[in-house]
């Protein structure tokens, strides 16, 4: 009779471990989609705010060029004050059609040209591809490690002008995964 009380305090016991195991694992899985879902957010979140900044630094650009008034301290202080709105934003700058930036913050005299990047000859080679996303690389300009999204720059006619982009220090994407909390294990 003992052995048998034994046995059924046993099967229960691994029952309810069982059970307890289960729903842990289905805890940990909600947790875990809710958390790639809060990363996802972020991050579309961070891209669709640089393209909007970049899109209306563009269309400025055009309007400017346009008004025959797209000289180096007018499309820069533009520049700025679009890039005040994005904290997270590094820098944001503009080049002519061959690459050379022209504008923007800490632009260097001569230029340095960024006609070999990845982003630029995407969008020089097909004005229509639209938002262009860069892997990270070192920036030339800051030394540093940068994420970089870029939009094409059209004259009034629709050709090629160069490109405005925006670079994301690979610090503040770290800065951003690390404000997410997540419980130990």
């Amino acid at each position: 009779g003992v052995a048998l009380l034994v046995l059924m305090v046993i099967v229960t016991t691994a029952v309810s471990l069982a059970q307890l195991h289960r729903q842990v694992e289905i805890r940990i899985a909600v947790t875990t989609q809710s958390l790639a879902k809060s990363i996802d957010q972020t991050f579309n979140g961070l891209i669709d705010t640089i393209d909007v900044m970049l899109l209306a630094s563009s269309s400025e650009i055009t309007h400017l060029m346009a008004l025959g008034t797209a000289d180096r301290e007018t499309v820069s202080a533009m520049l700025a004050g679009q890039k005040q709105h994005i904290p997270y934003t590094a820098n944001l700058r503009a080049t002519d059609a061959e690459g050379d930036i022209r504008f923007g913050e800490d632009v260097t005299s001569p230029p340095l040209s960024i006609a070999d990047r990845e982003h630029f000859l995407r969008l020089y080679d097909n004005p229509d591809n639209g938002l262009a996303i860069n892997k990270p690389f070192v920036g030339r300009i800051t030394g540093k490690w940068v994420w970089t999204f870029s939009r094409p720059i059209r004259r009034r006619d629709g050709s090629f002008a160069g490109v405005v982009f925006a670079t994301v220090n690979l610090s503040e994407i770290d800065k951003i995964l690390a404000s997410i909390k997540i419980d130990p294990g």
